[in-house]
C-alpha cells in the first residue's frame, strides 16, 4: 500500500495502513484499509468508550479474539464492536499470508481506549496515554 502509517511493538504487534477518511476529508468517521502480516496482531485487545468499530475481512483470513473467545474469520466477514463494550478486541493473523481488512470507526475525542490486559488507557482528548503499572509495557 501507497501513503501508508506503521505501527509496530515489538515482534507481536504490527500494522500497516492508509487512512481513507482522512484522504477524503472525514470528519467524524475514521476508515482504513489495514494490512496484517502473518503471526502479526493487530494491537494489545482493546475497547472503546465512545466509538463504535467496525471491519470488514477483505482478503485472507484471520483470528478475531474477544476477551477468551476466539472466532475464524475469512474474506467477507464482518464484526462490529459497540462503544462501551468492556471486552477487548484484537485480530491475528495465524496464517501463511497477508490479512487485508476496512476498518471504520468513529472519530470522537472524548473516546478513551482501554487496554484491559495492560491496566493502561488511552485519552485521545489529551492523547496521553495513562497506567497503573511501571513503564515496562507500550505505548
Amino acid at each position: 500500500m501507497e501513503n501508508t502509517d506503521e505501527w509496530e511493538h515489538g515482534d507481536q504487534f504490527g500494522t500497516r495502513s492508509k487512512n481513507l477518511g482522512r484522504a477524503a476529508g472525514a470528519q467524524n468517521l475514521s476508515m482504513r484499509m489495514v494490512e496484517l502480516e502473518p503471526g502479526k496482531q493487530s494491537s494489545p485487545l482493546l475497547f472503546h468508550t465512545e466509538d463504535e468499530e467496525h471491519i470488514f475481512l477483505v482478503e485472507g483470513e484471520a483470528t478475531l479474539l474477544e476477551g477468551d473467545e476466539r472466532s475464524h474469520l475469512i474474506a467477507g466477514d464482518y464484526a462490529c464492536f459497540l462503544a462501551g463494550e468492556e471486552i477487548g478486541h484484537a485480530l491475528l493473523n495465524h496464517s501463511e499470508s497477508v490479512c487485508r481488512f476496512l476498518m471504520v470507526s468513529q472519530n470522537s475525542q472524548s473516546d478513551i481506549v482501554v487496554y484491559p490486559e495492560h491496566n493502561r488507557m488511552l485519552v485521545k482528548a489529551l492523547g496521553q496515554v495513562f497506567s497503573n503499572q511501571p513503564e515496562d509495557g507500550f505505548n
